[in-house]
């Protein structure tokens, strides 16, 4: 600026500017070729690997959603960074009910046995307030991490949600209480069956596919998988093919609800099994019996109605993943991608 007010040397002005021009990675496709089926079998070969992966609902999903999805999630290992949040996210929300439940009837059971009477659940409703033990534990663990060995010190978010999963779990209760009597088999529990693949070489595949229940339940010689939802809303395919289907809406819940009732009903055979989705959130005095799910317009009282069907298509799922003539691919469902932990990977969609 001293030297322009002097004019002392012949000065040429020039403006430069700076724009933001970021690379963008159209990720197309990642061919299946011989180290990316090697590393297929290290991640979920029972044979081949020393800590073999069980396939759970949530990662068939991710294939069914967008194939490339699953290949960032299990392959490139692409893990989406957990940091501490002081506000409770959906997630958070949901395994605080879950963890809050499961303490519930671990202690009724513990007092009375696994067959769940009126009576056992009766004081629970009439004096609300004796559930904010399991409420504020479940707290503890999911959220604090175990951290507090005292009282709990919660802000005013955390206390709202507080009061949420209490209303949740009283609601639950109440639910359960006109459900009575049943036989309560068990929470978070694993329910798993092998299933089997070739690669394109010739090599045998064996894999452990399933995951945890949210909770088992037993009445008149029916076993009640139960899912809670904490978020979503029903919905009901036409058919058992569209739990499978690379178009469109697809419902990941009876998807997952159905392939636990898969292993259950290959674990207990002879007993009849119906899968329910409990979304607690959106009734208040609804009877248990309305949370079976339904597929066309008919309610899965019996599982076993579905199983060949539904395995079929599951076998051609997992023949695909192990497919070396079937690429890792990103989807043409641009509205799966919206809340994609992966989506600035694949460039515009």
């Amino acid at each position: 600026m001293q030297l322009l007010a002097s004019r002392a040397a012949d000065i040429k002005e020039m403006a430069l500017t700076a724009e933001q021009n970021p690379d963008v990675y159209n990720c197309g496709a990642v061919e299946k070729n011989g180290e990316i089926l090697k590393q297929l079998r290290a991640i979920f070969d029972k044979d081949k690997s020393s800590r073999p992966l069980v396939l759970s609902p949530s990662g068939i999903n991710r294939y069914l959603d967008c194939p490339m999805k699953f290949y960032y999630y299990y392959l490139a290992k692409l893990k989406v960074n957990q940091e501490v949040e002081s506000t409770i996210q959906a997630v958070d929300f949901g395994n605080i009910f879950h963890r809050a439940a499961e303490l519930f009837y671990e202690h009724i059971t513990a007092d009375t046995g696994t067959t769940i009477q009126k009576s056992h659940l009766e004081p629970y409703i009439k004096k609300s307030a004796l559930l904010y033990t399991f409420v504020e534990q479940a707290f503890n663990e999911c959220f604090f991490m175990g951290k507090s060995s005292g009282k709990l010190d919660y802000d005013g978010e955390q206390i709202i949600n507080f009061e949420v999963v209490h209303r949740f779990l009283l609601r639950l209760v109440k639910m359960d209480s006109e459900y009575t009597p049943f036989a309560y088999v068990g929470s978070e529990q694993d329910a798993n069956f092998r299933m089997e693949t070739k690669t394109s070489d010739g090599e045998t595949v064996s894999l452990c596919i399933g995951g945890r229940v949210d909770r088992m339940d037993c009445k008149n010689d029916t076993i009640q998988i139960v899912d809670y939802k904490t978020g979503g809303k029903p919905d009901a395919p036409n058919d058992v093919s569209a739990l499978f289907s690379r178009t469109g809406k697809r419902s990941g819940y009876i998807f997952q609800a159905m392939l636990y009732s898969a292993a259950v009903s290959m674990a207990q055979k002879g007993k009849k099994v119906s899968p329910s989705l409990l979304y607690i959130h959106k009734q208040s005095q609804a009877r248990r019996e309305n949370y079976v799910i339904n597929i066309g317009k008919q309610p899965v009282v019996d599982y076993s109605l579905y199983h060949d069907e539904f395995i079929k298509h599951l076998q051609n799922t997992i023949d695909e993943i192990f497919d070396a003539n079937t690429p890792f691919y990103c989807t043409t469902e641009k509205d799966r991608c919206t809340y994609c932990d992966y989506k600035n990977l694949c460039g515009e969609r």
